[in-house]
């Protein structure tokens, strides 16, 4: 499968993804598995149950376990039926010429999402209301608007 190609798993000597640690004491393979209905995935259940940081001595036995270890092949190998859909989510090649990128705010109490279409270092703005949107967040934030002069 040339779509999939996950982050965690070492590329040459070093990982594109490093581990994460949750606020809970427990390693995960990223921090994209630290959400609550990605934890509770069966995969992750198990693996939970073996990670807990306190119980080691050494954080490299965790990797060690039959639980990573069958999690890393599962990954390795492609076998797509029990890798996590976090995983094929966030591990999916994308075209370098058509990536999302998403930024979440909360201002005033509320949520925002915006994302944002990137084609190479040119940012499309899809919208009036985008643009909009764009110009509040950045007076939220405390950034000049771009379309005032000095004059």
């Amino acid at each position: 499968m040339h779509w999939f190609s996950p982050k965690c798993l070492p590329e040459g000597k070093e990982r594109r993804q490093q581990v994460a640690l949750t606020n809970r004491g427990h390693l995960v393979p990223c921090c994209f598995i630290d959400q609550k209905e990605d934890l509770r995935h069966p995969t992750m259940f198990k693996m939970l149950k073996v990670s807990k940081v306190s119980d080691y001595d050494d954080v490299k036995d965790i990797f060690k376990t039959k639980e990573w270890q069958e999690f890393a092949k599962n990954l390795a190998e492609k076998n797509m039926d029990k890798v996590m859909p976090v995983c094929k989510k966030h591990c999916k090649i994308r075209d370098s010429k058509n990536r999302l990128r998403k930024e979440n705010y909360i201002y005033k109490g509320v949520n925002k999402e915006i994302q944002n279409e990137k084609r190479g270092t040119t940012q499309i703005l899809s919208s009036t209301a985008q643009m909009e949107e764009e110009r509040e967040l950045r007076t939220f934030l405390g950034e000049p608007d771009e379309k005032k002069t000095n004059s």
